[in-house]
């Protein structure tokens, strides 16, 4: 497992690995570095975002472009645009999702099959809604419908 993660909040996590004896099944990266490296080796993105300030994730869309499956919060904008059971799974935030989100590891970590179709989806998904071209043309729209209703 490969955990994105500031070193702030790096010690704690050890703690409970070591408790748990799975430290050494865990390698820890710098959340603030380019991690494209990472995303190419691994089989699902995991965003456990504690605090609603997440409102669109550009690593939840990148994740997706390469056709990862997300399993994220259920709030702010990951429940916006992961699918929930489409696209990835969702599970509630703080210590009531804990379980939840282990269970969505477990499930998708032992089905390769469920992964492939959450990954491609997922990228669907990006490709219909995300991607510039399309925003392009959903803003034109908006700004077409804006310009004709304030022309006198």
């Amino acid at each position: 497992m490969i955990i994105g993660i500031d070193e702030n909040d790096k010690k704690g996590l050890e703690d409970f690995l070591e408790e748990e004896k799975i430290q050494n099944s865990v390698t820890f990266v710098d959340k603030n570095l380019t991690q494209y490296a990472y995303f190419t080796a691994i089989d699902i993105f995991v965003l456990n975002c504690q605090t609603p300030i997440e409102y669109f994730g550009r690593a939840i869309i990148e994740a997706m472009v390469l056709q990862l499956p997300i399993l994220g919060t259920r709030f702010g904008g990951m429940s916006e645009t992961v699918i929930d059971g489409e696209t990835g799974l969702l599970h509630t935030e703080g210590r009531n999702g804990v379980a939840d989100l282990s269970d969505h590891i477990l499930s998708l970590g032992t089905s390769f099959g469920r992964r492939f179709k959450m990954g491609r989806r997922a990228y669907k998904r990006v490709k219909d809604e995300f991607l510039e071209e399309t925003m392009i043309k959903r803003i034109s729209v908006v700004l077409k419908k804006v310009s004709r209703s304030s022309t006198p």
